[in-house]
């Protein structure tokens, strides 16, 4: 069974996601930035959904900077190049051209996640 990281710093934000992730796939979720980068550069993650902004407690804003999940899907991409990746942000459409080289599908927090669904199913090739 494959497995996809849902990170994200408000949890009730992404039940219904998780939900629906569940029925197809083991699903590990983390709460910010920092934790979604040391779980995908462990690997056994064969895609990730990503919140923008979600940098660990305590850290300084600038620090913070490189857990938001534009900064964590180009890590990732970079230490494991076959990972999907999705970044899940209310303003997702003005990281479509940065991310553009790095494969990573933008999501608006309000479209449907089926369109998530979609779309890890395609690039996981069920």
């Amino acid at each position: 069974m494959r497995t996809i990281l849902v990170a994200d710093d408000h949890e009730w934000e992404v039940k219904g996601l998780i939900t629906e992730l569940k029925k197809r796939y083991k699903v590990k979720y983390v709460s910010d930035g920092r934790q979604a980068t040391e779980r995908i550069d462990k690997g056994e993650i064969d895609g990730a959904v990503l919140d923008w902004e979600m940098p660990p407690a305590g850290i300084y804003p600038l620090e913070a900077e490189q857990f938001y999940g534009d900064q964590v899907a180009k890590k990732a991409r970079r230490s494991r190049p076959n990972i999907v990746l999705v970044l899940r942000s209310s303003i997702a459409d003005k990281f479509v051209e940065e991310l553009k080289p790095y494969k990573v599908f933008c999501h608006k927090k309000g479209d449907d996640n089926r369109r998530i669904l979609r779309y890890l199913k395609q690039k996981l090739g069920e």
